[in-house]
């Protein structure tokens, strides 16, 4: 479903229409090129990681997607766990080159959370040095809470192009994540951790 979701909005029309309304409705100062999804997991805090999916121009890049083990926080802090991830991405991209995809700064960093997890992801950018990235965060409650820059932005009822993007994004690090629990334990470290 998720596949088709994409092809659907991958569509030239209905791809500028998607990134236009995702500029829009989150006063975004350019079309979101580049967009990055976040998310943790981890079982009762242990085997911990964190996911990171790119998608560029509207459509995934396989070849950018990253997971984190965690190597700082002990115990089950979902918040403190987006904290180091996220700072170890931006560090990346500051001793990165220029051609390599971790220089590449996003247009649009989504979080799977809520507030407190928009709150880690804005202070770790923050604390990087970096350029402000504009940041959001999607909480799933009864319907789908968009929350930006710490303020309770929208409650997604409609299936628009926007949403369905964003929904898609951290559904794709939600997947990631899930991926980390299932093999926790099985293998050892596998090759897809870069940090």
């Amino acid at each position: 479903l998720e596949q088709l979701k994409i092809k659907q909005l991958a569509a030239p029309t209905a791809l500028a229409a998607t990134l236009a309304e995702i500029k829009r409705e989150l006063h975004l100062p350019r079309l979101p090129s580049r967009m990055e999804g976040y998310d943790i997991s981890n079982i009762r805090g242990t085997a911990a990681a964190g996911s990171m999916v790119v998608f560029e121009k509207g459509k995934p890049e396989p070849s950018h997607y990253r997971r984190f083990k965690i190597k700082t926080v002990l115990g089950a802090d979902d918040y403190a766990m987006l904290h180091e991830v996220l700072k170890r991405r931006f560090k990346r991209s500051s001793d990165a080159s220029a051609t390599n995809s971790w220089a590449i700064l996003p247009d649009l960093i989504l979080v799977d959370g809520g507030k407190g997890q928009l709150n880690a992801a804005l202070s770790a950018i923050g604390e990087s040095g970096v350029k402000s990235v504009p940041t959001a965060s999607l909480a799933k409650e009864k319907d789908y809470l968009l929350y930006y820059l710490s303020v309770f932005l929208l409650a997604c009822h409609t299936d628009t192009g926007g949403k369905t993007m964003v929904d898609v994004i951290v559904k794709a690090s939600s997947g990631i994540s899930a991926s980390n629990n299932s093999r926790a334990g099985t293998k050892g470290e596998d090759s897809f951790y870069h940090l």
